[in-house]
């Protein structure tokens, strides 16, 4: 609208300059005792250079305060217009990751920007609220907020569709002497879900701390008072108390072990190490708790030694780790496979983990983003109870058993949440595969560099 009235306006400045232009070469004629011919054509020239002169001051001093909008803004700072204005705010909002919804009094929406668009499949500006948002606990705040004009915030759980957590902000203003209405979702899901994982884990630590703590107080009150000279209970209790002693041991140090590697998750290694060598390492370190079982491993690898980018000590955890589960979950007097392979992309190392046997079921629990970079791959592979599918979701979980069965089984249940923060640090990937009632393989994929 201001580019128009600028315009008008330097048409009519020019006109009227034409005008006394003409005014004046007609005074001219009448006065002047000259050729009229020459008179004419002086008036004409002069007229015409003040014509064009003044039109072209005009033109300069008139020219508008709106930007020329297509104009990148830093050009022209000064000249800061409504319409470039009006872009820049929408530029802005559309750059916030957080879906921002504005809406009229009428609850009718007017602007969304193209986080909230996808979010919750908008389509078209001007619809009511409730068209494409029909939560009851949204539209009851959104009511709340323009009956009192109070700022609203709150925590909005729903499913879209895996669990979300959003913090939602609901503030009022006026603008042009109308209500308007803007509605802020922040995801807040990995935050709560975290503090519920806390919370989890640290009730769960304390239900599997007090069982051994239990027994050992049990023990140690018999052996004091009805059993204090009874040698052959003393010889009966204090083994059990030495491997419940034992179990609180290793449940500590997995919890200092867990706590610590989620310290350093964000910390990629950037030392190159020798894969192969440490997988065999950690081989022999279980030989012991093998022969215990009556059970066998047998190592697949290649005739060179393949390379990893990655912390040893932490990777000969992940290695026991799965050895040890291996042979927990396994048959007795069975052999287990730990077989060593690369130089895998991700897909091919997913292939490999994922899809090596006929009719198994399989998920991968870790996996990074495609980069394309080169991966180092290790397969431990048992023979036993399988893995049935309905239970591969929950298998990294803290504490997590799949049956009463299991929960039986000598262990802190927290061996494969640690394998699995190992591989997250190392920016690597966790498969697992099944047959039930046979099988069962853990694989990982290391980045090479």
């Amino acid at each position: 609208m201001t580019n128009q009235k600028s315009t008008t306006y330097k048409l009519l400045l020019a006109i009227f300059i034409i005008i006394l232009a003409i005014i004046l070469e007609i005074s001219m004629v009448n006065n002047v005792e000259l050729p009229q011919e020459i008179i004419a054509s002086i008036a004409i020239i002069v007229s015409t250079i003040i014509s064009f002169g003044f039109f072209e001051i005009i033109v300069r001093l008139s020219k508008p305060l709106d930007d020329d909008f297509n104009a990148p803004i830093e050009k022209k700072p000064e000249t800061f217009g409504r319409i470039s204005r009006q872009r820049f705010a929408r530029a802005a909002i559309d750059a916030i990751d957080n879906p921002i919804l504005i809406l009229d009094g009428g609850m009718r929406l007017l602007i969304a920007n193209e986080n909230a668009k996808k979010r919750f499949s908008i389509n078209v500006v001007g619809a009511r609220l409730e068209a494409f948002m029909r939560d009851p606990l949204i539209l009851k705040m959104v009511e709340s907020a323009l009956d009192d004009k109070a700022p609203k915030q709150f925590i909005w759980e729903h499913y879209f569709p895996n669990q979300i957590f959003d913090r939602v902000d609901i503030s009022t203003f006026e603008y042009e002497n109308e209500l308007r209405i803007i509605i802020v979702f922040t995801d807040e899901t990995e935050m709560r879900k975290t503090e519920l994982m806390r919370v989890d884990f640290l009730a769960n630590a304390g239900h599997e701390l007090r069982t051994p703590l239990a027994s050992i107080r049990g023990f140690l009150e018999t052996m004091q008072s009805a059993a204090k000279d009874d040698y052959a209970a003393f010889e009966r209790f204090l083994p059990i108390m030495s491997r419940e002693a034992e179990r609180m041991h290793r449940l500590i140090e997995d919890i200092f072990s867990l706590s610590k590697i989620e310290f350093n998750e964000h910390v990629a290694p950037s030392t190159q190490i020798d894969f192969t060598n440490t997988a065999e390492f950690s081989i022999n370190a279980s030989e012991p708790y093998l022969k215990s079982r009556n059970q066998k491993i047998k190592i697949l690898k290649p005739k060179i030694n393949l390379p990893a980018l990655a912390d040893s000590d932490e990777l000969q955890q992940v290695f026991t780790n799965l050895i040890e589960n291996a042979s927990k979950y396994g048959d007795e007097k069975s052999e287990i496979i730990f077989e060593i392979d690369g130089i895998f992309t991700l897909d091919e190392a997913k292939k490999h983990g994922l899809a090596k046997w006929e009719n198994s079921h399989s998920l991968s629990l870790n996996s990074p983003e495609e980069t394309g970079k080169k991966y180092v791959f290790a397969r431990v592979e048992n023979h036993g109870k399988g893995i049935s599918a309905r239970y591969m979701p929950r298998l990294s979980e803290r504490f997590y058993r799949i049956d009463d069965e299991s929960a039986h089984v000598r262990g802190t249940g927290l061996g494969l949440a640690i394998v699995k923060h190992i591989i997250k640090r190392h920016c690597g990937a966790l498969f697992v595969e099944s047959i039930e009632n046979q099988m069962t393989a853990f694989s990982i994929a290391i980045p090479i560099e």
